[in-house]
């Protein structure tokens, strides 16, 4: 008995591994993942400029856009590397739902499987991980560049915009620094 199942699981398991849109994933997270492990390296190293580290968010953040936009590329290659070489067609019961007196009764959009993949898979990947690389983008920014960008261009700045960076590198270090100390 548990022969079976096994073997019921295995085709199962089987069956989703060799789809077009598994194909399509694992050729995208091979193209994102190279590129992040590419990144990652280079914020880890030690000599690293908080400047290089935002540079290299924005970098991220412009690969993941095309990558939004190069849907089709990644298909043809995962069509090249899949057994399955058609989409899962996915068959739910059409909802009914209430239509109000100002509301036309308007039929909805049927998506074909490729484009409800696109859509409801591939694209709101790629929004989130867009959305999570800006966030850190902000964080180094807000935390780290901002209160210690003066300090690479003080040769450039007059002395108000100095006593304003320091004050505000002063405020975020309330306890560490007397004011009148670290502005002189």
């Amino acid at each position: 008995m548990t022969l079976k199942i096994t073997r019921n699981e295995a085709k199962g398991l089987m069956n989703k591994i060799s789809s077009l849109e598994t194909a399509i994933m694992s050729v995208v997270w091979g193209f994102l993942l190279s590129r992040l492990n590419v990144t990652s390296n280079k914020l880890q190293n030690v000599n690293i400029d908080c400047l290089d580290v935002l540079q290299l968010y924005y970098s991220l953040i412009r690969l993941i856009e095309q990558t939004r936009e190069n849907f089709d590329d990644f298909e043809t290659e995962a069509l090249a590397k899949a057994v399955g070489k058609n989409y899962k067609i996915t068959t739910t019961r059409k909802k009914k739902r209430k239509v109000f007196h100002d509301e036309s009764e308007s039929e909805d959009v049927n998506l074909s499987a490729r484009d409800s993949f696109k859509i409801h898979t591939f694209i709101p990947i790629l929004d989130e991980l867009k959305t999570e690389l800006e966030t850190r983008r902000h964080a180094y920014y807000d935390i780290f560049c901002k209160p210690f960008t003066f300090l690479t261009k003080i040769k450039e700045l007059d002395n108000q915009e100095i006593r304003k960076s320091v004050k505000l590198l002063q405020n975020i270090y309330k306890n560490d620094v007397e004011f009148n100390d670290f502005i002189n």
